[in-house]
């Protein structure tokens, strides 16, 4: 475990052999020094860990709990100037004068820096950097439906030193106005800070993709959380099959090149096990899910597979052919292309399906062409009655209903060309009747964004259909 040194005011400038003693980074003779010797020592240890070691420096910055954070790459140079790279919005907005832009924008600024001592060692940024001190300056801020004017984001540019790590790589800090909690971490020199912004941007477009509806954290005893708004950076939280209305709660966080830490710790309580779990930090893993350092059990991932493919809010194109079938399934579906053509000339376009919400039931969409009694070529759209169960978190079955009335209503042709090309179409046919007698076990290469699945035969793995989120 790490050992940190508190900086207080009795450390600096006391001379009480007991606070002095318990700080394990002082000099063996501090008790012969006087209080500005040791002032001029404090600021010289903390502008050589800033600097040492090519200087460069990831900061976690944050301004108040209504605005996500923002990362910054920082090198600081010998001679009192710092280099500072960020990419977000705000920049852009200044860089393009475009109060509309929302499109992260990439910019580096040289200022000067300094290490003060102001009841503790104090970074002060003490020069004006367009691209950082615009989160301190008191104007109002473009595109919002409020007037900041006086007081702007409520940023900080000088902030107190609290801690650090015992192998110098870690600085804790608070901002000296607004006492916002932030951490800086020491990353290699040999950095490039446009490719790092782009990374974290990356990382920030995978977490949260406003295709997949709900995400959750999942506690260690079993509860979980639903997660929504995770894409813009502000989550809006509330248990389980809890009301999302009177339990919601809101937190920020910032996306760095490696994870999601909350601005502030946030307090779930399991109602499983009945204990109440503390979370902040969390660390892209293998699979996609995020786990949480605090306690290294919780984790934040989409809904169970099942979940999402049965989801009423998301919808689902299969990825025909060979890129997306394997074993049976593609052999049914290269049968099921010769059989469409030799009915009508029709050539099959796609095929998806997902939640009607005004039908009040899931359908499978099957577009496609063919050929009239002029020779012409007509889009259509068949329709089959479908419905999709959650046998278990990884475990789908599907069944198709070819019995309802609508098939008859000569109104609703969708639905009479589904009935129509299933009974005659015999690959068609074929292919729908092989889904509906398989039980499919889920699988993705990311349960955080899972926006492709593959759906493979519980019984043999070689036939599988695999599917990517649909938006119409």
């Amino acid at each position: 475990m790490k050992k940190f040194l508190n900086i207080s005011v009795i450390a600096l400038v006391a001379m009480g052999s007991l606070g002095l003693s318990s700080c394990s980074h002082e000099e063996d003779d501090i008790f012969n020094e006087n209080a500005a010797t040791r002032l001029a020592g404090t600021i010289t240890t903390y502008s050589d860990i800033l600097t040492q070691n090519g200087g460069k420096w990831e900061l976690e910055y944050f301004t108040t709990s209504d605005e996500p954070g923002y990362v910054y790459v920082m090198t600081f140079n010998k001679n009192g100037t710092v280099t500072m790279a960020g990419q977000n919005q705000w920049i852009g907005k200044m860089k393009t004068n475009d109060p509309s832009s929302t499109t992260p924008y990439f910019a580096s600024e040289t200022s000067l820096w300094e290490v003060i001592t102001d009841n503790g060692p104090v970074l002060s940024f003490n020069s004006y950097n367009p691209i950082f001190h615009l989160f301190a300056d008191p104007a109002d801020l473009p595109s919002t439906t409020v007037n900041e004017g006086g007081h702007g984001h409520t940023g900080d540019y000088e902030f107190d030193i609290m801690k650090y790590s015992d192998n110098g790589d870690t600085l804790y800090l608070q901002g000296k106005k607004h006492e916002v909690n932030m951490i800086m971490t020491r990353i290699p020199a040999s950095t490039d800070d446009k490719t790092y912004m782009n990374e974290v941007t990356a990382m920030a477009d995978s977490f949260f993709n406003a295709n997949i509806s709900e995400n959750y954290i999942n506690l260690p005893g079993g509860s979980r959380y639903v997660v929504l708004d995770g894409a813009t950076s502000i989550m809006t939280t509330y248990p389980e099959n809890g009301d999302p209305v009177v339990q919601s709660t809101t937190h920020n966080f910032i996306i760095t090149r490696t994870g999601l830490s909350l601005m502030s710790p946030m307090t779930l309580h399991d109602s499983i096990d009945g204990k109440d779990y503390s979370v902040q930090h969390f660390v892209r893993q293998a699979d996609g899910s995020l786990l949480c350092t605090d306690d290294n059990k919780t984790t934040i991932t989409a809904d169970y597979l099942s979940g999402c493919v049965a989801s009423k809010n998301m919808s689902w194109k299969l990825a025909l052919g060979s890129v997306g079938l394997g074993g049976r399934f593609l052999d049914e579906y290269n049968t099921l292309v010769t059989d469409m053509k030799a009915f009508n000339s029709s050539t099959l376009s796609s095929m998806h399906f997902g939640w009607n919400a005004s039908a009040g039931r899931y359908e499978l969409n099957f577009p496609f062409t063919f050929k009239n009694s002029r020779k012409q070529t007509v889009k259509a759209t068949g329709i089959i009655i479908a419905n999709v169960v959650a046998v278990d978190h990884n475990t789908v079955k599907f069944s198709f209903d070819f019995d309802d009335p609508v098939y008859s209503d000569t109104k609703q042709v969708n639905y009479v060309y589904g009935k129509t090309y299933y009974n005659s179409v015999p690959g068609l046919k074929a292919f729908i009747d092989d889904i509906a007698a398989t039980s499919f076990t889920l699988s993705t290469a990311d349960v955080l964004a899972p926006l492709s699945i593959t759906m493979a035969d519980q019984g043999n793995a070689d036939s599988f259909i695999k599917i990517n989120v649909y938006n119409p």
